[in-house]
């Protein structure tokens, strides 16, 4: 018996650190192999779509030409470091196109377009290839990211109160519904303005943000349980194109006048740190179209941020908040419009970054959020030198009148230290 007792502790140990080992060896599969494979393979498809792209812009040009009969024309070319120089092209019918290789083929109008339409199939193939290759990627990422058996215990990580923690707290939020398909969950994002770890709701496909209120002592009572945490929490809806749009916009990964790239949307909600956003594919698929270019690519959908469709929605979302302010307060009827919509991009403001979105809605409603929100403030803040002053006296009067003299303290007399008391009765019990 003391036998297997003195070799149980060690066994155990040995075990630990064998199921440590294994992981270790999972996590280097994960990050030395396919997680490379990953972004080659994104790469390789990022260049299929560049191709598919020059011959889909070579496409709309000449059936420009053919359908204008543009048959001579004249054009700039760059020669080199954005140096252009004026070209006259004679004889617009016939066409030299790169075919690969360095070779330039000449082609007619018809021949160019039936080339093009069988390299464009060429390369839809090719995408949905890598489409497919990025998936199983993914598959094997998530697979060997969960534990197996009996490993569950190996690792410790400090979670946040919503990641796992039993303890209760008061929320107020839509119910879900009831027919057992959707549940809610508490996701980890990141806010889209600071960019900080912040907590949503997900409830039956709508996302929700969490807002919290604490006097400064309070607890509740829950059945038998008393609840510590005196906050109350509730739940409002929130528009995901605001919390998707900072994720978007790196996804395309714009250059200068480059529109930038088209993404999967389960690419997009791959972010690392932050595996809530994966619950939002669904959802991204079918929000974002109002402010993103699509391209159908077989049975898969492409995003990519559109500029001009995202100021258009945010243009639309100040409108709807200015109509919004008008039947919440009667004051702000009296108020001027220009200063209604000021608070109506404030308040939108708080869920855009300043670069480039909030910059350029300020831009393209004409007016300037700084200066404005100072001049609103100076106005409240603002009041007369007599009232100021009454009120300053007032508040002084009070102050005065409810000042009480301090009391005397009183001189100690035969007073002991406590330490004294208790070595004298040590010394007694000795």
């Amino acid at each position: 018996m003391e036998c297997g007792r003195l070799l149980a502790k060690p066994t155990r140990i040995a075990m630990d650190t064998i199921k440590q080992e294994k992981v270790r060896r999972f996590e280097e599969f994960i990050d030395r192999r396919l997680k490379p494979d990953l972004v080659h393979a994104i790469a390789e498809r990022d260049k299929v779509f560049e191709q598919q792209k020059i011959f889909s812009d070579l496409r709309s040009n000449i059936e420009n030409l053919e359908k204008n009969n543009v048959t001579n024309l004249k054009t700039l070319v760059n020669i080199g470091s954005e140096v252009y120089l004026q070209a006259d092209v004679p004889d617009t019918t016939r066409i030299f196109v790169d075919v690969g290789l360095g070779f330039h083929v000449e082609f007619t109008w018809s021949e160019a377009l039936n080339y093009l339409s069988a390299r464009e199939e060429k390369l839809a193939r090719q995408i949905e290839e890598y489409t497919r290759l990025i998936a199983s990627i993914k598959a094997q990422i998530k697979m060997n990211s969960s534990p197996p058996r009996g490993f569950s215990c190996v690792r410790k990580v400090s979670m946040a109160w919503w990641e796992g923690l039993d303890e209760a707290r008061v929320l107020i939020a839509k119910e879900p519904s009831k027919d057992g398909n959707k549940v809610e969950q508490l996701l980890s994002l990141r806010h889209p303005k600071s960019g900080n770890a912040t907590c949503y709701l997900c409830v039956d496909g709508s996302l929700q943000e969490l807002h919290w209120f604490k006097q400064s002592h309070g607890s509740w009572f829950l059945g038998d349980y008393v609840c510590e945490d005196g906050r109350l929490y509730t739940a409002t809806p929130v528009d995901p194109v605001f919390v998707l749009l900072p994720i978007f916009e790196e996804a395309r990964m714009k250059k200068n006048d480059d529109p930038g790239k088209f993404r999967q949307a389960d690419e997009i909600t791959y972010v690392v740190g932050y595996p809530g956003y994966q619950h939002l594919s669904s959802i991204a698929e079918n929000c974002m179209q109002v402010v993103c270019d699509v391209k159908d690519v077989g049975m898969t959908k492409f995003f990519r941020l559109n500029d001009e469709k995202v100021l258009k929605w945010l243009c639309l979302k100040v409108i709807q908040l200015k109509k919004t302010l008008l039947t919440l307060d009667k004051n702000y009827a009296a108020r001027d419009k220009k200063e209604i919509l000021t608070d109506a991009v404030s308040i939108i403001g708080e869920y855009l970054k300043e670069e480039p979105w909030l910059k350029l809605l300020c831009s393209k409603l004409s007016i300037d959020l700084q200066e404005d929100t100072k001049a609103s403030n100076s106005e409240m803040h603002s009041s007369p030198m007599d009232n100021s002053f009454e009120s300053f006296n007032h508040e002084q009067e009070k102050t005065t009148k409810s000042k009480r003299p301090t009391k005397k303290i009183k001189a100690e007399t035969n007073s002991l230290n406590i330490k004294d008391m208790f070595s004298r009765a040590t010394r007694r019990g000795k």
